[in-house]
């Protein structure tokens, strides 16, 4: 059940992202858990990172926020290859980016989570269909090096849906 503050609902999410990033002698799969706040106001929408805490997008519905967000995270990502010496260097950068945390996103998720959980609003059209995790679902990151014998179409995966967090 989002959280209503006057004209805006908003959504506590929980994430799955997985991406190949390409840098300079660095081919690295990127398997993030995070968190987000989806906010649904009359003018459109933001997602705003909770972990990772940088990074916020916007767009007309909250899937279109979260679609722009997606596409920012990549970005970053492919940002930080591109300047990253190494793989480790890439990995530790990737790692401080992910774990960087907004605190009052943070607090605002976390009251999103408990006014769900008590159920005291109906649920919103954006957050209808959502499968739900347990808000406690730890967030992870996962920075694996990649060679050319890993190269399978078991690579070939599509990011799960944003679960609302409960």
């Amino acid at each position: 059940m989002p959280l209503q503050k006057g004209s805006q609902v908003e959504l506590p999410l929980i994430f799955t992202y997985r991406d190949l990033v390409y840098g300079t002698g660095i081919l690295a799969e990127v398997r993030v858990r995070g968190r987000g706040l989806a906010v649904e106001e009359r003018d459109g929408a933001w997602m705003y990172g909770v972990h990772p805490g940088g990074l916020a997008d916007s767009g007309a519905t909250i899937p279109e926020a979260h679609a722009a967000f997606r596409r920012s995270f990549t970005a970053v990502l492919f940002d930080i290859a591109e300047d990253a010496s190494s793989f480790e260097d890439f990995a530790a950068q990737t790692r401080q980016f992910v774990n960087e945390v907004n605190a009052p996103v943070e607090a605002a998720w976390r009251e999103a989570v408990e006014v769900h959980r008590a159920n005291r609003f109906v649920l919103g059209a954006a957050a209808r269909d959502m499968d739900e995790l347990p808000a406690e679902t730890p967030i992870s990151i996962e920075v694996v090096k990649k060679t050319q014998a890993d190269f399978t179409t078991a690579l070939n995966e599509l990011d799960a849906e944003p679960a609302l967090a409960a």
